[in-house]
């Protein structure tokens, strides 16, 4: 009995398991080395217990904790004031859970990640240092290629759900970077579901096109074909201040801005003003304003407009029809005196 007591005191004092390590002063409050033929382990003062199982390089350690079929099993952390952490399995969802006062991170049984802030609130903060005006990488999302040569249309995708409290989750879109041409080139898509079904319905190309199904967005929208070919643009929207040409009696001409529209290959809009002092009172005068865009007019019929002198007023109309030879808009009337002419310019049909 003396020599039982003897060993009970010890274990009181220390706990120390070494069945196939080399038996050594113990130094921990709880010690456990299986084998440590690979060498002994220095502990830090700090450290109350520490297990040990290195008889070669490549030796595991694994620590079991089990607890029953609907329970927990995990660690709890703290400090005097009480617990102020948890880390544990439950045998019940099969989640790892990493639990504090303030929020939870959970791994599920399905490989998927959540991190909820206390009250509910799903959240994400992944932060990385970097210099002004630089993007840091904060985050990475990858898509890995099972076998063969990535192919475009492959990539990572941020999938967006809803879910009920009782019910599964439910895909509402996803936000996706794809291979487009290159390994190392993509195109942004979004693909919002519709019937639990998603598709391209917006795209961002590496080359800055904006794609809408049918269209695209790069200076004016453009219609694309069954084949994938854009047009010339569809519809956009600018400004110029034309070239003023004497034609005939306006040695001194000021155009001033003139915007414009453009939808396919013609100008359906060009609005703008200009002055001329015409050299001769009573005289055909006539003017010549540049295009907008490089064109190639050819007939009578690729511009047609309407213009109107403000000042002074004149005896006849002013005309606009086209310069096909220069390519440009010509205005023509009688002059009225020798001072300033004001001249409005509407061109509402132009070919290009």
């Amino acid at each position: 009995m003396p020599e039982l007591s003897k060993y009970l005191n010890m274990f009181a004092e220390r706990l120390r398991l070494h069945p196939g390590g080399a038996k050594v002063a113990p130094t921990k409050l709880l010690e456990a080395v299986e084998d440590n033929t690979e060498g002994a382990a220095t502990v830090a003062a700090e450290v109350v217990a520490y297990f040990q199982n290195n008889a070669t390089s490549a030796t595991d350690l694994l620590i079991a904790l089990l607890s029953g079929t609907a329970g927990e099993a995990g660690i709890v952390f703290g400090d005097k004031d009480g617990q102020q952490g948890k880390l544990y399995f439950d045998n019940v969802t099969g989640s790892i859970i990493i639990k504090t006062s303030t929020g939870i991170f959970t791994i599920d049984s399905t490989g998927s990640v959540t991190m909820t802030k206390a009250g509910g609130n799903a959240w994400l903060a992944v932060n990385e240092t970097a210099t002004n005006n630089t993007v840091a990488q904060t985050a990475a999302i990858r898509a890995t290629l099972t076998s063969g040569s990535l192919a475009d249309g492959f990539g990572p995708g941020l999938a967006f759900q809803n879910r009920t409290g009782a019910g599964g989750a439910v895909r509402m879109g996803i936000l996706t970077f794809v291979r487009a041409g290159a390994d190392n080139t993509a195109d942004f898509v979004v693909r919002p579901d519709a019937a639990g079904s998603g598709a391209e319905k917006f795209r961002v190309g590496s080359d800055g096109k904006i794609t809408i199904p049918g269209y695209i967005i790069n200076a004016g929208i453009r219609a694309v074909s069954a084949t994938g070919a854009a047009s010339a643009p569809e519809l956009g929207h600018a400004s110029h201040t034309p070239a003023g040409t004497n034609v005939a009696n306006a040695p001194t001409i000021t155009p001033g801005v003139f915007r414009n529209c453009r939808v396919g290959n013609g100008l359906p809009g060009i609005v703008g003003q200009f002055t001329c002092v015409p050299t001769a009172g009573s005289t055909l005068t006539k003017v010549g304003l540049s295009l907008p865009l490089s064109s190639n007019l050819a007939a009578a019929g690729d511009l047609r407009g309407l213009a109107n002198c403000i000042s002074p007023t004149l005896a006849g109309p002013v005309s606009v029809y086209v310069d096909t030879t220069n390519d440009r808009i010509e205005v023509a009337f009688t002059s009225n005196g020798t001072g300033t002419h004001t001249i409005d310019v509407v061109v509402h049909s132009v070919v290009i």
